[in-house]
């Protein structure tokens, strides 16, 4: 078994605080800060027509869309009068066809003649058959 080891007493009582060591502070090294603002880089010849002609090819491209969507819209506006006249002129033709209609009647025709005083003769009538 080993030995119990023995503690010395400690003494609890009040003493004068100790300050610890404070090393004095040595001023930081800081890198350098620039006394002026880094340089842009400039674009080359070649970069700045390639923008300017990037910039060309977009308002092109949305000239062209601008154009096309109008014309789509007039077109599209001249079909649907075109649509409304053939509606009125289909309404029409119905009417048309049934005062045709109504004239071409057997009675019509009987009525129209006493009005010009022509008069039934049925031995002026003659029958036409196919040979």
């Amino acid at each position: 078994m080993a030995a119990p080891q023995f503690r010395p007493q400690r003494d609890y009582t009040q003493t004068a605080p100790v300050q610890p060591r404070v090393q004095p502070k040595q001023p930081q090294k800081q890198a350098p800060k620039p006394s002026h603002r880094p340089r842009r880089r400039k674009w080359t010849k070649g970069e700045k027509i390639l923008t300017v002609m990037m910039i060309i090819v977009v308002v092109a491209t949305s000239l062209v869309s601008l154009n096309l969507q109008s014309s789509i819209s007039q077109t599209t506006i001249k079909n649907v009068e075109v649509d409304r006249e053939i509606k009125t002129l289909q309404k029409e033709n119905e009417v048309l066809e049934n005062k045709i209609a109504k004239k071409s009647t057997y009675e019509h025709f009987l009525q129209k003649a006493k009005e010009l005083g022509l008069t039934p003769n049925s031995d002026n009538v003659k029958a036409v058959t196919k040979e």
